[in-house]
């Protein structure tokens, strides 16, 4: 694990451990630095907004197991996973570029900051801030999304950031998932403003619609919690999909003594959680930042695979949940950890990229 004053250094770990990226894994993670280049200012005022919302009085953040967990158990296996429609809401939101994921999460953290356990929380957050100390929608959402003109281009990106953001809610309320519900979807314009939250498990298998959202209570014992660092220390920003819904199911799985590790087997993820082998890998990130502890099968080698496999001497990884990891800032570990899987003759000088590495070549 560690801590905020500590500086690691990535690149000699990486480099005495042999994990450089290469191929298609370094060309994913180029860009992923170029993104995330291109988010840090971004990241930063977003995550000041969402500091605001809380300011200190939120320690934790509860989201209902049915976002996460299906009860019934799924049909399918790594070679074939279940129909994305067929997936608990989390896993079924998780896309590499989209915001659908991240904008949900972030509505209940809002809605938290100032709803009572118990109530249904209103919507009047506009998209788009009215007022010089306003926040709208798109302050607490970390876009990298730019105008194509020259000179002073504030509106355009403005304009540009509305409609991801409109676009986003409208993913979220559409039949496939009816995570929100939107009560002006009728009008000529502003149609996606006001919109309100829905219960975590959306849609139906039946195709019914889910109930309006309220903040779970204790007695109820229907959710799991995450710690309010997720998103007041940049995370939910600087995080991939795959790596937000590992952390989700770590959170969720985490025994009540902090000490103790647990597995979650293949058939589970697969078939309750709706994740594969792609997202589970998420977990060498989070336990590079501190976030998960990561005990591997000693018949593993490093990169998964399995020594002298015959099919019953493979277990899962132990895994603990360490949200200690959460309580430093995100982007520049998560940068420099990343930059570290970059082999010394695809770096370039940090001065002339940003992030030190050549842009992603064309996948």
């Amino acid at each position: 694990m560690t801590g905020q004053g500590v500086q690691i250094n990535w690149s000699k770990i990486t480099e005495a451990a042999g994990l450089y990226a290469s191929g298609t894994e370094l060309r994913q993670v180029q860009t992923r630095l170029k993104r995330l280049g291109k988010l840090a200012g971004p990241i930063e005022h977003a995550t000041e907004a969402l500091r605001g919302l809380s300011d200190g009085k939120l320690s934790e953040v509860r989201i209902r197991h049915d976002f996460l967990y299906q009860e019934k158990p799924l049909v399918g296996s790594d070679r074939k996973m279940p129909s994305r429609a067929e997936r608990p809401p989390a896993s079924r939101l998780v896309s590499p570029r989209g915001a659908a994921l991240k904008l949900f999460l972030i509505a209940l953290y809002e809605a938290q900051t100032r709803t009572k356990p118990g109530n249904r929380p209103d919507n009047t957050r506009p998209i788009v801030r009215r007022g010089r100390f306003d926040v709208g929608w798109i302050d607490l959402v970390a876009s990298a999304a730019e105008s194509s003109g020259a000179g002073r281009t504030s509106h355009r990106e403005l304009e540009k950031r509305a409609r991801q953001i409109r676009e986003t809610v409208k993913k979220l309320a559409d039949d496939d998932h009816l995570l929100l519900t939107l009560p002006n979807g009728t009008k000529s314009t502003g149609n996606y403003e006001g919109f309100l939250l829905n219960h975590e498990g959306g849609v139906s298998p039946l195709g019914t619609p889910p109930p309006r959202y309220t903040v779970p209570v204790v007695k109820d014992a229907d959710f799991f919690t995450v710690p309010v660092e997720l998103f007041t220390n940049g995370w939910i920003y600087a995080l991939e999909d795959t790596e937000l819904v590992f952390l989700l199911m770590v959170a969720r799985n985490q025994p009540s003594d902090p000490n103790t590790a647990f597995r979650i087997t293949a058939a589970e993820r697969i078939q309750h959680y709706g994740v594969g082998p792609h997202t589970y890998d998420s977990h060498k990130l989070l336990a590079q930042m501190g976030i998960v502890e990561v005990t591997d099968d000693t018949h593993r080698y490093p990169d998964g695979r399995v020594a002298d496999y015959n099919g019953n001497n493979a277990l899962p990884h132990q895994l603990r949940f360490t949200p200690d990891g959460l309580e430093k800032q995100a982007t520049e570990p998560t940068v420099g950890y990343l930059e570290s899987r970059v082999p010394p003759s695809a770096r370039v000088p940090s001065s002339s990229a940003g992030t030190g590495v050549e842009p992603a070549a064309p996948a």
